[in-house]
């Protein structure tokens, strides 16, 4: 899943991001972690990314869960490295916990749209 930043958010100082874990069919109890990037929206030039952080769950077979994650300071390197925030995006990809052993095809994880959090 790949989402645009909130230009407005982003202006108002707003950094912090929600995403919930709804559902996990996971018949093979295999070891994942969905994770949680800012790279380019355009995939040609998406060679850069910056890691927000990653979410997963323990043990494999459970599910549910929000997760909460703070896209600032990837955004500042993102910006050092020369792009503008209309050009970022988040990106949340399911991967392995072992690059050894793939994922099973019987493995469907559903989660939220990241959603912005307001700043207390």
């Amino acid at each position: 899943m790949t989402v645009p930043l909130e230009q407005e958010r982003l202006k108002r100082g707003e950094t912090t991001i929600a995403v919930k874990l709804v559902r996990v069919e996971n018949p093979d109890h295999a070891q994942f972690t969905v994770e949680v990037m800012l790279a380019a929206c355009d995939e040609e030039k998406a060679a850069h990314s910056e890691p927000v952080g990653a979410l997963g769950l323990y043990p494999a077979g459970e599910s549910g869960g929000s997760y909460a994650f703070d896209v600032g300071p990837g955004l500042k390197r993102m910006l050092a490295a020369g792009y503008v925030t209309k050009q970022i995006c988040i990106k949340l990809q399911l991967k392995g916990l072992r690059a050894s052993v793939p994922l099973p095809e019987t493995l469907r994880v559903t989660i939220t749209r990241p959603e912005w959090k307001e700043p207390r």
